[in-house]
């Protein structure tokens, strides 16, 4: 017999709603993908040789107690000697450094601009919201009419 789905949008979980999937967190002995990025990064040719070294016996010894992360990491870095990849940088770096900020165009002027002409904003609204300057500029922009002349700014 096929079990039925649940509603749309109702996950089935097997914790309650507002529940944590993982109360207790992140372990605290665990390290995060940045900080082991920034640890190997740091190292020479030489630290990462005995590390590998240091890694290799602990996986023959012990397993499962390596950190798959650090693994992960290591590779990364080793490849970039060997065949460098510009998103593989990217990755490095990101993690590292953080992400570079990216520019982003706000476009609030046309928005007034257009609320504006449809009558849904008043003049006198933002010349109270943005200040007389602000609001000349963008009266002028607009070409609307300015409070003082009562001409088309521009």
């Amino acid at each position: 017999m096929a079990k039925k789905a649940p509603p749309h949008g109702v996950k089935k979980t097997s914790w309650k709603r507002g529940q944590s999937g993982n109360p207790a967190g992140r372990p605290k002995g665990d390290r995060t993908w940045t900080a082991i990025v920034a640890e190997v990064g740091a190292m020479t040719p030489t630290d990462v040789a005995d590390r590998c070294q240091q890694i290799a016996a602990s996986l023959r010894a012990y397993g499962n107690k390596a950190a798959m992360k650090e693994l992960a990491v290591m590779t990364a870095y080793a490849a970039t000697i060997y065949l460098p990849s510009s998103a593989l940088l990217n990755f490095l770096a990101d993690h590292e450094e953080g992400k570079v900020p990216q520019a982003v165009e706000i476009s609030w002027k046309q928005e007034a601009i257009a609320l504006l002409r449809q009558g849904k904003l008043t003049k006198e609204e933002v010349v109270a919201d943005l200040g007389g300057t602000l609001a000349g500029e963008l009266f002028v922009e607009a070409g609307i009419a300015t409070a003082g002349t009562g001409e088309a700014a521009g």
